[in-house]
């Protein structure tokens, strides 16, 4: 009879532990298992036979950008948060900052009404401002960061010829580069 206790206890005690290791679908959870949102992102990556600025090596070199993105007419897969919107003439021009290499790309995304429509909401929910940009790059510019005004205190500022408002940017950081990249966004997802 004791035995059959021990038997009884120690197919209990296995249950337990093995329930604990499931989630509440009864899948073993393990950490290599993909998010929903990187599941979409990989998809329209996918989709869209886009790059990413992390995975390839033309993060380095602006011409190796322009060849890619420009010449050879690339979409560009981009994992960011918008930090700005503002409008311009008909269409508004979306900021965004890459989530992991923010020190170095920011991407000035152009897109019409429609698209405004869409995603404000999800913008002014609160619940995010992060997501997977498709996006098809039409100018790229690099630079050092240096303080800098780019227009007179004593006057009104005036936009650059590439549309961007006037910035003071600030420090000089050596060999650090900021890759500022103008595009159309071609689709996105929000986290």
């Amino acid at each position: 009879m004791r035995r059959f206790y021990q038997v009884v206890c120690l197919l209990f005690s296995s249950l337990v532990l093995i329930s604990c290791s499931q989630d509440k679908n009864g899948k073993n959870k393990s950490s290599k298992e993909k998010t929903e949102f990187e599941i979409t992102r990989d998809s329209l990556i996918q989709k869209y036979n886009a790059i990413t600025v992390k995975d390839t090596p033309i993060n380095k070199y602006s011409f190796l950008f322009q060849n890619e993105l420009i010449s050879k007419k690339r979409l560009l897969a981009f994992t960011g948060f918008i930090s700005d919107v503002y409008k311009k003439d008909s269409n508004y021009i979306v900021q965004i900052i890459h989530e992991e290499l923010y020190d170095k790309f920011i991407v000035n995304t152009i897109i019409d009404s429609i698209q405004m429509e869409e995603i404000r909401p999800l913008l002014l929910s609160g619940k995010t401002n992060s997501g997977c940009f498709i996006l098809k790059i039409s100018k790229i510019k690099s630079a050092s960061p240096a303080l800098e005004l780019d227009y007179n205190p004593g006057e009104p500022p005036s936009e650059d010829d590439d549309g961007t408002p006037p910035s003071i940017s600030v420090g000089d950081f050596g060999e650090t580069r900021i890759f500022i990249l103008k595009a159309n966004m071609v689709d996105y997802y929000f986290r």
